[in-house]
């Protein structure tokens, strides 16, 4: 295993995550190669990767490898989930990302295809703390309706959004102290 530090890890692991998941297109791949590249790693895939351009096909074999080196494939779809979450839940609580966008992220973009499809519902983990992430999720697109529409007015559509903020940054914050303790 290549040693790295703890946000290239979180990187690394959320690329795996989403590359498991087949989330990834293959700009990001190239994108990820070449910040791997500027951040003083090499790998011979990298001639492979940055040769074939961002065809997925091409490149998914070498990136694998790639990542592998540095242990950030996930060995199934639950840790994926748990890469997935935890790089969402380090931008809501290191980065004080938007917690309801980073929500939408996590359902909306690295988990689009099972979201979509309803697959999503029946292959999650049994995680409690990973349910409350997803119904929190179902909530806040209510949030995102116009005012006009539910809302008496847009003061108070946004204190509602901002006690759903609350409640993500609570749910973050019992995921991280429980993911800390594996």
């Amino acid at each position: 295993m290549i040693a790295a530090d703890k946000e290239t890890r979180l990187k690394l692991r959320y690329a795996g995550a989403r590359l498991h998941v087949e989330a990834m297109a293959g700009e990001e791949a190239v994108r990820l190669v070449e910040w791997l590249v500027t951040a003083g790693f090499w790998f011979d895939e990298f001639f492979l990767i940055l040769d074939a351009g961002p065809i997925m096909r091409e490149i998914s074999e070498p990136l694998r490898s790639c990542l592998r080196a540095f242990n950030a494939l996930p060995d199934g779809f639950d840790q994926a989930v748990r890469f997935l979450a935890d790089f969402h839940v380090n931008e809501v609580l290191d980065r004080g990302a938007d917690p309801s966008f980073e929500l939408f992220q996590l359902f909306e973009a690295d988990l689009r295809g099972y979201y979509i499809s309803g697959a999503l519902e029946t292959i999650l983990p049994e995680d409690a703390d990973f349910q409350v992430f997803r119904e929190l999720h179902k909530a806040g697109d209510y949030f995102l309706t116009p005012y006009d529409d539910i809302w008496p007015s847009e003061e108070v559509r946004k204190t509602a959004l901002s006690e759903h903020n609350k409640r993500v940054i609570e749910a973050a914050e019992r995921w991280r102290a429980r993911e800390s303790g594996h």
